[in-house]
């Protein structure tokens, strides 16, 4: 297994890159080669909107040189062996750790190369390339929608324990746990409990915001996720909403589906899941909570 390789374009990438570049534009960018002995690698749990598996390579035929990060001397010297994802009640779960902005690949043809018997061509990608060997990289995301899986499975699995060792405060059994759990989002250092934030109060500072709306038209191609969620002991709605700019969004795949979803619920008036990165602020006393999206990877809908 890998996780660091070179597509079709010479590029460095990470197996969850590759997994978000499919989910924006629908194109895996293959063959791939491992990044260092330049073996051929199949891309594994990369296509589709499954995030319970993390993304990763498998080899054929050909086995890692032993002094590549992922062969059998390497791999100790570089601690690859150490899995980017994290056992949680008996279940392996791909919880990244930082929230970050799109990574440029490095691009390096490795063309010439004469593969795994190349020990001067390996040690030189390994030190061009070795930086993303480290476990912090190897456990990044640029999209909301996979730390927000990861999120929900880690929940799902912690109230399963909570269940079976019929823990009587089950709410905060999984708060503590989720806390055990980093996650930086952009640079703010948070955790898996206090970066996410249910859309019904104020809240300073930037999360990963979410709740149930209504979805709303505005001019020819933006919309408002408008809150229909009622504040915490209380049958009143909070007056908050998202404002979608999806006109200034970058013309993909994913800005594409989410569009589609936004003129699906809209026109069905059915309320949709969302989660959604930002800054809530409010205009003035007495007015709505709200904060605006630009960028498709920062939006995530679950329909309902």
């Amino acid at each position: 297994m890998s996780e660091v390789v070179f597509d079709c374009n010479g590029d460095d990438v990470l197996a969850i890159q590759v997994k978000e570049h499919f989910l924006q534009t629908g194109v895996i960018n293959e063959p791939f080669q491992c990044a260092f002995c330049l073996i051929p690698v199949t891309p594994k749990a990369v296509r589709g909107d499954e995030f319970r598996v993390g993304p990763h390579f498998q080899i054929g035929d050909s086995d890692h040189s032993p002094d590549c990060p992922y062969g059998s001397l390497g791999e100790k010297r570089h601690n690859t062996k150490k899995s980017s994802s994290t056992r949680i009640y008996g279940t392996e779960v791909f919880l990244p750790g930082r929230l970050v902005p799109h990574r440029a690949p490095s691009t390096t043809v490795p063309g010439g190369a004469t593969g795994v018997t190349d020990a001067l061509g390996l040690a030189s990608r390994i030190k061009i390339h070795g930086d993303l060997l480290s476990i912090e990289n190897r456990s990044t995301t640029t999209l909301v929608a996979t730390a927000v899986e990861a999120w929900l499975i880690a929940r799902r699995l912690y109230y399963g324990e909570a269940r079976d060792k019929r823990v009587r405060e089950d709410h905060k059994f999984v708060s503590d746990k989720l806390r055990n759990h980093p996650l930086s989002l952009f640079g703010r250092e948070l955790n898996y409990n206090s970066a996410f934030h249910k859309f019904v109060s104020e809240w300073k500072g930037a999360a990963i915001h979410y709740g149930k709306a209504a979805v709303e038209r505005i001019g020819t191609a933006d919309y408002i996720l408008r809150s229909v969620d009622t504040i915490k002991n209380s049958d009143t709605a909070f007056d908050g909403f998202v404002r979608l700019q999806t006109s200034a969004m970058a013309s993909n795949l994913m800005t594409k589906k989410l569009v589609e979803s936004l003129d699906t619920h809209n026109a069905a008036g059915t309320t949709v899941q969302w989660f959604g990165y930002g800054a809530m602020v409010q205009n003035g006393p007495g007015t709505s909570w709200t904060f605006d999206i630009v960028e498709s990877p920062l939006i995530y809908l679950k329909g309902e």
